[in-house]
C-alpha cells in the first residue's frame, strides 16, 4: 500500500489525476452533500418509506444475479472489496452468508459514518477513522450477531439522502462485514477472519472514474482516499488482518 505522498510522486498517477480534473468544471466545490432536513433527529421521513425498500431489494437481487452468472462462465477477471462478499455464497454454496455493507452506516451513506452535526468536526476528521460511527455499528449490528439475535437496521437510500423503513435480518452461519473501516481495532474482536484488499493507486483512480464519473473521482482523490490512507497507516490495518489480496485486472 503506497502512502499518499508516494502516490503523488508517481508521474503516471499525477498525469491521470490531472486528466480527470480537466474533465471537471473549473473551480469545482468539494462538499459533503449533507442535509440534516432529510433526517430530522434521526427519524425517517414518511415519503421515503413507502415502496422504496421493495425497489432497493429487487435491484439488489438483479445485481446479485448479474454477479453470479459471470462466475459460472469464468468471466470474472477480478473483484473489488465491495463485490467480493457477494461472490462468497457462490464459492461456498453450503454457507448461508449475509453481507453487511459498512457504507450503509456512513457520513455520506447514512449509518456508519457520522451524520450528526456534533460528529462532523475537524477533530473527528483528523482522527484516523474518526469519520465513522463505530459505536452505533457495534451496538446495532455486531453485538446482536455475536449473540445470535436478529439485526434491525435502516437501509439508506442515497438518491434521496434519507433512510428507508427499518428492516430485519436473521443471524446466519456466515456473516460478512464489508467496508474500508470494517477492521477498525474497536470492531476486530467480533471477527473470526479479517481480509485486507489493496490495489495499485493508478488502477484505483481509474476504476473510481469509470464507476462514479470524473467529478466524484476528483473528490475521492482529494478527500476520501487521503482519509483512508491515514486510517490504514495509523491503525496498522493491513498488518492486523489475517489475509491480504492485491486486486488487479488480470488473474
Amino acid at each position: 500500500m503506497q502512502s499518499d505522498t508516494e502516490k503523488h510522486g508517481n508521474t503516471k498517477y499525477t498525469k491521470i489525476v490531472g486528466k480527470i480534473e480537466k474533465k471537471c468544471r473549473k473551480g469545482l466545490d468539494f462538499k459533503m452533500y449533507l442535509n440534516d432536513t432529510l433526517i430530522p433527529e434521526g427519524n425517517i421521513r414518511e415519503e421515503f418509506q413507502d415502496g422504496k425498500s421493495k425497489k432497493v431489494t429487487l435491484s439488489g437481487m438483479l445485481f446479485a444475479i448479474g454477479l453470479i452468472l459471470p462466475f459460472f462462465i469464468g468471466q470474472i477477471p477480478a473483484v473489488g472489496k465491495m463485490l467480493l462478499p457477494m461472490h462468497i455464497p457462490v464459492l461456498y454454496p453450503n454457507a448461508i452468508a449475509m453481507a453487511f455493507e459498512m457504507g450503509t452506516y456512513g457520513l455520506v451513506a447514512g449509518w456508519l459514518y457520522s451524520h450528526a452535526k456534533w460528529q462532523r468536526t475537524k477533530e473527528r476528521y483528523e482522527e484516523p477513522g474518526g469519520n465513522v460511527d463505530y459505536k452505533r455499528f457495534e451496538q446495532e449490528v455486531l453485538v446482536p450477531l455475536k449473540k445470535g439475535e436478529t439485526v434491525f437496521y435502516r437501509p439508506y437510500y442515497p438518491p434521496k439522502w434519507s433512510f428507508l423503513e427499518t428492516a430485519e435480518i436473521a443471524p446466519c452461519r456466515v456473516n460478512i462485514v464489508e467496508g474500508t473501516y470494517s477492521c477498525h481495532e474497536r470492531l476486530e474482536a467480533y471477527y473470526d477472519l479479517k481480509v485486507f484488499l489493496t490495489i495499485d493507486p493508478i488502477e484505483q483512480i481509474q476504476r473510481i472514474e469509470k464507476r462514479n464519473g470524473s467529478e466524484k473521482a476528483v473528490e475521492f482523490q482529494k478527500k476520501w482516499i487521503p482519509l483512508e490512507e491515514l486510517y490504514f497507516e495509523k491503525c496498522r490495518t493491513r498488518s492486523r488482518c489475517d489475509v491480504c489480496f492485491t486486486m488487479c485486472d488480470e488473474m
